[in-house]
This record gives structure tokens, sequence and C-alpha cells, in this order.
């Protein structure tokens, strides 16, 4: 038990290395209708989403001059659908990025 403790803390600082960015962007609008069919009128209104989502990225330094950078993006729509709009990894290197994706 205390082995796992004491490399649990040895392992802090690497963890605070990381580089997390929290961004997004709520985009909400109100609509509204009003139908009539013969006599009868119909009337609509509320709150629609327009784009929203949230989204995390980093990087985490991984040795030399190699890092591991990440981007997770969520829909946050002011309706009633949910879903993953962006993921990926990526390993950046001196000579280059490599991509792996994820997505809907």
């Amino acid at each position: 038990m205390k082995k796992i403790l004491i490399l649990s803390l040895l392992a802090l600082p690497v963890l605070a290395t990381a580089e997390v960015h929290f961004y997004g962007d709520l985009k909400a609008g109100v609509e509204a209708s009003n139908t009539q069919y013969g006599s009868h009128r119909i009337s609509n209104n509320g709150v629609s989403d327009m784009g929203s989502y949230v989204g995390m990225r980093g990087s985490h330094p991984i040795g030399g001059s190699n890092d591991v950078l990440w981007q997770v993006e969520q829909d946050t729509p002011l309706g009633s659908k949910t879903g993953a709009k962006d993921t990926w990894r990526s390993r950046n290197q001196g000579s280059g990025e490599t991509y792996i994706g994820f997505g809907r």
C-alpha cells in the first residue's frame, strides 16, 4: 500500500507538466411561428440551438522534443441531442506530426 502511494505522489509532477485548454461556444436563438389553417391558429416558440459546443485540447511532453497532442469536443445543444463532435490524438515529433482521429 505504501509503495502505491509513494509512486502516485512521484507521478504528480509529471502530470503537472501537461497543458490543457478549455474552450467552446454557446449559440442560441429564440424562434417563433404563427400558422393559421382556416379558423385554427397554431403558435410555436422556443429556444433553438445554433451550433453550441465545448472542448478541451492539450499537450504532454513524452521526452526529447516529442509531445502528445490531444483534443476532445462535445456538441452541447440546448435541445435534446448530444454527441461527440471531434476527437483526435497526435504525436508531435521534431520532424513533424502524426494524427490519429476518432469522430462521428
